[in-house]
């Protein structure tokens, strides 16, 4: 139907969209668990821990578009593989303009801010989107529902546990610098699980980024941590 209204003007995205693009690795994974990974024909890069896609991007077979969290996608290789769909992942607003940029250059873009999620269910929500806009809404559906059981399994485990391990949850971001996470997901989810973070006060306000810390300093600071991850 004709779009009309506050309709009007609005990209449009064929479904279920048989060529599909990704600007971030956990895109990938989502298409992966619902079996819509073979949809794939061009990705952030060859960085991944994918051995599959990995191999398919080094024999030329997936485009290389660049990760959202170094830059816009480039629009040349995007356009050259012709993609029904961009999962396009966006880091900040800052890169609205580069949104309205692929739209305009004949690709339909579907924005994602799953980062952004409060809760690590709601993260995982976002999967049932890409299976509506694939075709997959049932494996989709059937994901969620065993991933979502899965960690309420766990959080009964973590809740009858008699003490609470310490654990640092932290991720490496190069240059000798570790982000370490105050409040967000995983701290809920180690929170859930039976732990208690090494940093985190989950009273306070969630916030979606962390604290990049020194090797030094992160190893003073978990020094007693019962775990790492």
């Amino acid at each position: 139907p004709p779009l009309t209204g506050d309709l009007t003007g609005l990209p449009v995205v064929r479904v279920p969209a048989e060529r599909v693009a990704t600007n971030a690795e956990v895109d990938d994974a989502i298409l992966t668990a619902i079996g819509a990974a073979d949809r794939l024909v061009a990705v952030g890069g060859v960085t991944t821990y994918d051995d599959a896609i990995r191999a398919r991007v080094e024999r030329g077979a997936l485009g290389q578009i660049g990760f959202t969290w170094h830059g816009p996608p480039n629009l040349e290789v995007l356009v050259s593989r012709r993609p029904d769909l961009l999962l396009m992942r966006l880091v900040n607003l800052d890169q609205a303009d580069a949104l309205t940029r692929v739209r305009a250059a004949g690709v339909p873009a579907v924005p994602s801010f799953q980062w952004a999620e409060p809760t690590y269910l709601g993260a995982l929500e976002w999967v049932k989107l890409a299976g509506l806009l694939t075709g997959r809404e049932r494996e989709a559906t059937e994901y969620f529902d065993r991933i979502a059981a899965q960690t309420a399994a766990v959080a009964a485990i973590g809740a009858a546990r008699p003490t609470r391990p310490s654990v640092l949850w932290a991720y490496y971001g190069g240059g000798q610098r570790w982000f370490a996470y105050h409040k967000g997901i995983e701290e809920s989810f180690v929170q859930d699980a039976g732990g208690r973070s090494a940093f985190a006060d989950l009273t306070e306000p969630w916030r979606d980024g962390g604290t990049a810390l020194s090797t030094e300093r992160l190893t003073e600071l978990a020094r007693d941590a019962d775990v790492w991850i």
